[in-house]
């Protein structure tokens, strides 16, 4: 098999032919060569995604209701099961490769744990 080479630059997180301006798309599962400029061009983190320490679970709830507290006016809140009942969330999509499209699923079935008054709002805690 021929190994086709590409001048390309990254931009806005995708690779563009630098002669034909154009958007490379790249096959699902294909093995990739970069070879860059310089290593400055290499980052340890992505400058995008704010670097924060993971929140304890008091903070983690403390942030949920204050969020819940400016959001009240616009959204109302429903209690959904008791607790110790299961749930079920699907998410189905696929993958458009060379070969056509792969389609994945993949199912949860969290368990209602406990539900909590808090302010008026139901804070639920699930597995």
């Amino acid at each position: 098999m021929g190994r086709d080479q590409i001048d390309a630059i990254y931009k806005f997180g995708n690779l563009y032919d630098k002669a034909t301006k154009r958007r490379i798309i790249i096959n699902d599962g294909a093995e990739v060569s970069i070879t860059l400029q310089s290593s400055n061009d290499l980052l340890s983190e992505d400058p995008k995604l704010p670097q924060k320490a993971p929140l304890n679970a008091k903070e983690k709830e403390d942030a949920v209701i204050a969020f819940c507290q400016k959001q009240q006016e616009q959204t109302k809140y429903w209690k959904l099961f008791k607790k110790r009942k299961h749930l079920y969330f699907e998410i189905s999509a696929s993958v458009k490769s060379r070969d056509g499209m792969e389609p994945f699923h993949y199912i949860f079935e969290p368990k209602l744990l406990s539900c909590t008054l808090h302010q008026k709002l139901l804070l639920y805690n699930v597995i």
